[in-house]
């Protein structure tokens, strides 16, 4: 019964990377340029504020987990 299950296990663990090296195709020497073309200014306004807006949520989120963390933990 162990057998059995170290086996399944094994092939769990094998077969996503399998199944994934089967859709890659090669690497070439250059990387692919995006094919968008440019961005105007307002778009660059655009994601500097969305990426602001991110950076404060991410920051929040951080008092609140070092918050969370100081009340629970009292140290060593």
């Amino acid at each position: 019964m162990r057998i059995l299950a170290v086996a399944t296990v094994i092939g769990l663990l094998v077969t996503p990377h399998w199944a994934a090296a089967q859709g890659k195709k090669p690497q070439t020497g250059t990387p692919e340029a995006p094919t968008s073309g440019t961005v105007t200014r307002q778009e660059s306004e655009a994601q500097a504020a969305e990426r602001r807006k991110a950076e404060e949520l991410a920051k929040a989120r951080q008092r609140r987990v070092d918050r969370l963390s100081r009340s629970i933990c009292s140290g060593c």
